[in-house]
């Protein structure tokens, strides 16, 4: 099951970098202050995102 989850993720990851190849504009909003943003394909990165996955077996190894 971790291993299904990994690659979902990483699957959609490349696929994002496909479905916006020209990169996304959005706005970041902090109370009245805003800043707009391109984020570019070549920048996605799994780190980017903070992906990081944990075994079930070393979360029940960590239980114990």
């Amino acid at each position: 099951m971790d291993l299904v989850t990994r690659e979902i993720l990483l699957d959609s990851l490349d696929c994002a970098k496909v479905v916006w190849k020209d990169g996304l504009t959005g706005t970041l909003v902090l109370g009245k202050l805003q800043k707009i943003f391109t984020a570019l394909p070549k920048y996605f990165t799994v780190t980017d995102f903070d992906i990081h996955l944990t075994t079930s077996s070393e979360i029940i190894k960590e239980m114990e």
